[in-house]
């Protein structure tokens, strides 16, 4: 394939991580942006993908996704990271693809780009949620996981008009 179309079929991705402890996998050997890490923002360049993280809730994973927005053309937006379970059918150590994004604060709802086989309901709470919390959630929201940024995420890329999927490493 000559380079132009090969340059034009890469599918840009910016990968957004509440913490930077769950970037190494994805950025190994790369510097992050230094002018960025002394706002506390780590961003990673790496071929075809911009990876960030700020730390958790909405307003820190606002601050990366508008980090890794600036100067790249962005087509994809992947929300990454840690997630708990509010499901038993959810293991602990299982990776998860999440076919709908939830604010729980808000009640928006964010169908994920994600494959047909897809269909777990990932909801965002504005805190670290308990064992009573994450039956909440399961009972409100038919939730089989929680985190503090997939829904803000998502409400952002979607805003852009940009595709979102959000992939989870269940903690618990």
């Amino acid at each position: 394939m000559p380079a132009a179309e090969e340059s034009a079929s890469v599918v840009r991705v910016a990968i957004v991580a509440a913490l930077p402890r769950e970037m190494p996998g994805l950025v190994r050997g790369v510097k992050p942006d230094a002018e960025l890490l002394r706002r506390g923002i780590r961003l990673c360049r790496v071929d075809g993908a911009v990876v960030a993280a700020a730390g958790m809730g909405a307003v820190r994973a606002t601050l990366a996704l508008e980090a890794a927005l600036r100067d790249e053309s962005v087509e994809l937006v992947v929300s990454c990271g840690l997630a708990g379970a509010c499901s038993p059918e959810v293991a602990a150590g299982s990776v998860v693809e999440a076919a709908l994004a939830v604010d729980a604060k808000t009640g928006e709802r964010f169908a994920c780009d994600s494959p047909g086989s897809a269909q777990h309901v990932l909801v965002t709470s504005e805190a670290i949620a308990g064992v009573r919390e994450k039956l909440r959630l399961r009972e409100s929201y038919g939730a089989a996981l929680v985190d503090m940024e997939a829904a803000t995420v998502a409400r952002l890329a979607k805003m852009r008009g940009l595709r979102f999927r959000a992939i989870k490493g269940v903690s618990d």
